[in-house]
């Protein structure tokens, strides 16, 4: 489980992560300024972890 959360992401996996977190805000309706944004983007770094 350590491994999980001390994997790091070079460049070219934070461009996958941040090209699918903006694609996903205009399709659920939530803003980069709302709480939940922060929640989301958690979710989708801990996606890509698993993923990876």
């Amino acid at each position: 489980m350590r491994e999980f959360f001390e994997k790091t992401f070079g460049p070219a996996e934070l461009s996958v992560v941040d090209a699918v977190f903006k694609a996903w805000l205009p399709e659920s309706g939530i803003t980069k300024e709302m709480p939940e944004a922060e929640l989301a983007a958690r979710a989708v770094i801990n996606l890509f972890r698993e993923g990876s």
